[in-house]
């Protein structure tokens, strides 16, 4: 559909009227468009955007439209599924360009989405999401600041964190240019409330005063935020939560974009993660902010999110920036911590009603898929200590006659599938301290909630050698993450995560607790 022509100049093409009517109503109209292109451009610099209409035999360019690039993604996030191109910003105005595209469509007039066709009667115009700060002046209570989430011609939708908004409630709300002037206030009325999961509103909306918000100062104001609105979103990318989780994107983004904002909905909330040059400057949820936030939209889980490859300026002048990497590190792994005491509530809460008595010096040995009937063996398992017995090798069905070994069982499927056996004899690299609590045939059960302990000493013998998989699976273990957290967090499949494991247990860098 796009393709560049010279540095200066871009075509877009389309394959049908359709195409051209969805593109215009999505994104022409707004003063804007997005060209995908690997070439790299200039923010502010002027080009031309060339039409071409495939659909018409032997057509040249229908229409040539000056404008100026206003924000660019580069090819490096096209591996987080971003389409690499530009953002270009119209110099004609959505009235102008309407009357240049109706010819073109072969088709009656275009209608102007917010026209009011019904006077005071028509309950709703187009909305479009648009996040600017705004000033409310209630008629009962002092003023304050909040985050607009979305602006129509007629109403706006407001983030609400600790000032109440009742329904019915007449207010005087200030909306500023995005150049800074000229404000306009306009009065209104709320409508309706947002509650989230726990009943708090978290959202209000409030439609304008049709009279005043239809006078052409106030026109051209919204219309300004929201063509910057628009542009903002040019060449990004939504999406489910749950697709990708919000730590992978977060680090995925932090790493190929130099700058961008994450807004996340989830529960009736909206929040957002900011970042320039891999530093956090910023991240809100409600009534949190900073690291409190960050945490708590990390524990979303399901949830819609939109990337854009911009960040507002005046949040940067004012931002206290910390890396992002360790902001998120910080925030999995308090998150981790959470979900680990929840955890142990429940299980003390189960074991309490349980009829097992299991002491360390009775231990029960559960078959993991392995045919154990006629071999003695020591089980470590989850940290229960028994005593130590002799191992005959030969029963597993290998030739490990003379071999210290200590088997690795992911998961409870089948032996030749799941197991491997790990050589843990002298030359292993394992020293006699680390053999001290894997003694020879221990059989050590891994499974997703088996945390680890790190060997400094061994680390530090290895760390040169660590390839990007290793370094973040023994950085995290540090911190305690189980095996279940390892494989969610580190974008590999898991299986590649748990080979990685295998083999730093091997090393003698992990030992499981």
């Amino acid at each position: 559909m796009f393709a560049p022509l010279r540095n200066d100049s871009l075509q877009v093409r389309f394959e049908s009227p359709e195409a051209l009517l969805e593109e215009f109503e999505k994104n022409i109209s707004n003063r804007g468009i997005f060209v995908a292109t690997q070439d790299a451009y200039e923010i502010r610099q002027a080009v031309d955007v060339q039409v071409l209409l495939d659909y018409v035999s032997g057509s040249d360019v229908a229409l040539s439209l000056a404008g100026e690039i206003v924000h660019c993604i580069p090819p490096e996030m096209a591996s987080g599924g971003v389409v690499p191109g530009v953002a270009v910003q119209f110099e004609a105005g959505s009235r102008e360009l309407r009357d240049a595209f109706e010819p073109l469509l072969e088709q009656q007039p275009i209608a102007d989405p917010d026209e009011d066709c019904e006077g005071a009667r028509r309950r709703s115009a187009r909305r479009g999401p648009v996040r600017v700060p705004v000033r409310v002046m209630p008629t009962m209570s002092p003023p304050f600041e909040a985050t607009s989430r979305d602006l129509s011609a007629t109403g706006i939708l407001l983030s609400i964190k600790e000032h109440a908004l009742p329904v019915d409630e007449i207010v005087r709300v200030c909306l500023w240019h995005p150049s800074g002037q000229p404000s306009v206030e306009l009065d209104g009325k709320v409508v309706r409330e947002v509650e989230n999961q726990s009943g708090r509103v978290a959202a209000a909306a409030i439609a304008f005063d049709r009279n005043q918000a239809a006078e052409p100062r106030a026109r051209d104001v919204i219309d300004a935020l929201r063509e910057a609105g628009h542009r903002s979103r040019l060449g990004g990318i939504s999406g489910s939560l749950s697709d990708l989780g919000l730590a992978n994107m977060l680090q995925m983004f932090g790493c190929s974009a130099p700058c961008g904002t994450l807004v996340v909905e989830f529960d009736g909330e909206q929040g957002w993660v900011a970042f320039v040059d891999g530093q956090l400057v910023g991240a809100e949820l409600g009534l949190m902010s900073g690291q409190e936030a960050l945490v708590a939209m990390l524990d979303s889980g399901d949830g819609q999110f939109e990337f854009e490859a911009n960040v507002d300026p005046k949040l940067v002048e004012s931002a206290e920036p910390r890396p992002l990497a360790g902001a998120v590190l910080e925030a999995v792994c308090a998150l981790d911590e959470m979900q680990g005491d929840a955890r142990e509530a429940a299980d003390e809460d189960a074991q309490s009603g349980s009829d097992l008595d299991v002491s360390d010096d009775d231990a029960t040995l559960v078959d993991f898929g392995l045919d154990v009937s006629e071999a003695e063996m020591t089980v470590v398992d989850f940290g229960l200590d028994v005593p130590e017995v002799e191992t005959n090798a030969a029963d597993f069905g290998g030739n490990l006659a003379e071999a210290d070994v200590t088997i690795i069982d992911f998961g409870l499927g089948e032996a030749d599938d799941d197991v491997t056996a790990i050589d843990l004899g002298p030359g292993s690299g394992e020293d006699s301290a680390a053999l001290a609590d894997h003694p020879a045939g221990a059989v050590v059960a891994i499974d997703d909630s088996t945390t680890f302990e790190v060997d400094v000493q061994q680390q530090g013998q290895s760390g040169d050698a660590l390839e990007k998989t290793e370094a973040a699976v023994v950085e995290l273990a540090t911190s305690g993450m189980s095996v279940a957290r390892l494989c969610a967090i580190i974008p590999e499949p898991d299986d590649r995560v748990q080979r990685v494991i295998e083999e730093l247990v091997e090393a003698g860098v992990l030992r499981p607790r």
